[in-house]
């Protein structure tokens, strides 16, 4: 009987009202502030920053900067966009701070800012979603290859092990996504209002962003993809020899309450997880049909655009 798992929590780990700036009239501004906020002051290319956090009027200042240069904003929350600077940078401080992207702690008389990592690390996700470009399957397939190698070999523990599953996890969801975008793209295309415009959205968006880095090489023998098999004994010797045995140990270690139960399920999401690549062929052939159709589509279509009056 296949279990079923509860949905994930997500807020008790994020502030509830998290989104609510994504989600209002000014949406694009405050993703616009957000990011800058946290390539200055709270990102990985960030300085170092100290470990009490930044003045409260650092942050202020920071957000005056920026709206110089990005206006104009709706009217939102019942605050007037032609406020003054300095009261517009402070109302939308508050709105970050009552909506949990940033925290603000007294020392002394000082009011200091600082951002939680839990919030960091999904900005972070957020940011990488939307810089992220045609992927590499075969460089994927390796990393979880090279991961169960050393699982076997005893140099890892199942630390590493979650790592190449969640890799497996993510690999077969962005195959699957790819058909849906490849799928949606072809009617947005179709409103190009000229046959030059249509065919340059198709060659930067259908080919350059969509499209997989290494699709014309999955098919081939000596492509990784190829190298699923060797994954999925590797796979099968972790269940049915003594590695199965220290994965759980190190399970058991390390979840609350050294639950046994938590323990087994964690290892057994695991394995399952890895077992799943071997659908990758259903997925990959799923996409050849929507890339076919797709291109029938786009050649269809611009034969009909080079070939009619021009007054149709």
């Amino acid at each position: 009987m296949t279990t079923i798992e509860s949905p994930p929590t997500l807020f008790t780990l994020v502030p509830s009202g998290l989104f609510g700036p994504l989600a209002s009239p000014n949406r694009a501004h405050y993703w616009g502030l957000l990011c800058r906020l946290f390539d200055e002051f709270f990102g990985p290319d960030a300085p170092m920053p100290p470990s009490v956090g930044f003045l409260r009027r650092d942050i202020t200042s920071a957000i005056e900067r920026y709206l110089l240069t990005d206006d104009p904003w709706d009217a939102d929350e019942g605050g007037a966009p032609d406020a003054p600077l300095g009261v517009r940078a402070q109302a939308i401080y508050e709105r970050f701070r009552i909506a949990g992207w940033l925290r603000q702690e007294r020392v002394g008389a000082r009011e200091m800012v600082s951002m939680t990592h839990v919030v960091s690390q999904l900005l972070t996700t957020l940011v990488d979603f939307c810089e992220r470009g045609p992927a590499f399957l075969g460089a994927k397939v390796r990393s979880i290859e090279l991961q169960l190698q050393q699982v076997l070999d005893g140099k890892a523990g199942a630390d590493m092990l979650d790592e190449a599953a969640d890799q497996a996890r993510h690999l077969l969801s962005y195959v699957s996504a790819i058909s849906v975008q490849v799928r949606d793209l072809m009617p947005e295309l179709s409103r190009a209002e000229t046959t030059a415009q249509f065919a340059r959205q198709l060659f930067e968006r259908y080919v350059g962003e969509l499209f997989v880095g290494d699709y014309a090489e999955l098919h081939n023998a000596d492509h990784p993809l190829a190298r699923r098999t060797s994954i999925l004994n590797m796979v099968h010797e972790i269940e049915h020899s003594a590695t199965r045995d220290r994965m759980l140990a190190w399970y058991l270690e390390r979840v609350p309450g050294c639950d046994p139960g938590r323990a087994q399920a964690r290892l057994q999401r695991s394995l399952r997880r890895l077992h799943e690549i071997d659908r990758i062929d259903e997925y990959l052939g799923r996409l050849d049909d929507d890339i076919r159709q797709a291109n029938r589509r786009a050649l269809a279509f611009l034969d009909y655009r080079l070939r009619a009056p021009d007054q149709l």
